[in-house]
């Protein structure tokens, strides 16, 4: 298997989440064969020194891949984890390999094509329409596209090209939206309206959102997406800690039988 991002809680999530779902589904090996990291805050790779609960037991190595942005940050924060020799203590670390990936071309992880596309995600640089050079230029964070799949976790603009891009191939999105008020707006994530215009471009038959902060209720804003989808017909729903589905080539089929999805709709 492979995890995209491995920040700074995921081995709580590991253990809470993923543990059970393998004890569950004996049917799939424990190893994590790849890492696919999208930007280089500490909600996505803060957690990478814990990949060697993995690779001191059950596996020799992990592969991270990563642009270059991402590697320099982490060169920075866990100099370690780059150079062995940079190690101290015991010196019991993750033993990673880092894999360079670039924006716009395809790449393998564990049998799977991979598109990185580039979205803006602005968190470190404040673009104003008058600032010094350093604030003119946005914080780049990468979404991936695979398998009929746009996964989109961090996003405050995507391009013209990305949306092209995810048109007419996207059948299930994963779409970062922070607020779930009409008329909000953050800085550096989506938030309802953000993500109502890319759904009614890129037309997936599947959405799932991410990202939400604790203003956001879960009840409330399913109503709300309810209310959306006999409108529209586009399904759309809150994710959630735990939701599992799997992908075969022309159907989307949830683990947990709570989720409400149509197969007609997939």
């Amino acid at each position: 298997m492979f995890i995209i991002d491995c920040g700074k809680t995921f081995y709580d999530s590991a253990i809470s989440i993923l543990l059970p779902f393998l004890q569950a589904n004996k049917q799939f090996a424990p190893f994590i064969d790849g890492v696919v990291l999208t930007h280089p805050h500490a909600d996505a790779c803060f957690g990478l020194d814990e990949l060697r609960q993995w690779t001191m037991v059950l596996q020799e190595n992990a592969a991270v891949y990563c642009d270059q942005q991402t590697f320099s940050t982490i060169a920075q924060a866990f100099p370690y984890l780059v150079n062995k020799e940079c190690a101290t203590g015991g010196g019991d670390v993750s033993d990673i390999s880092f894999r360079m990936i670039e924006w716009n071309k395809t790449f393998e992880v564990c049998g799977v094509d991979v598109l990185p596309l580039p979205g803006t995600h602005l968190a470190w640089v404040k673009v104003v329409e008058h600032g010094i050079k350093n604030e003119t230029e946005p914080f780049m964070c990468l979404s991936f596209h695979f398998k009929g799949i746009s996964y989109i976790s961090d996003v405050s603009k995507i391009s013209e090209q990305g949306l092209g891009e995810m048109k007419g191939t996207t059948k299930v999105l994963i779409l970062d939206m922070l607020k779930g008020d009409s008329n909000s707006y953050h800085k550096s994530h989506f938030t309802f309206d953000q993500c109502i215009q890319v759904i009614e471009t890129i037309k997936p038959e599947v959405t799932f959102l991410v990202g939400m902060s604790h203003s956001t209720e879960h009840d409330k804003m399913t109503k709300k997406l309810e209310l959306y989808e006999n409108e529209t017909g586009h399904y759309v729903r809150l994710a959630f800690d735990g939701l599992y589905l799997q992908f075969d080539d022309d159907i989307v089929h949830p683990f947990d039988p709570s989720i409400n999805l149509h197969e007609n709709k997939m």
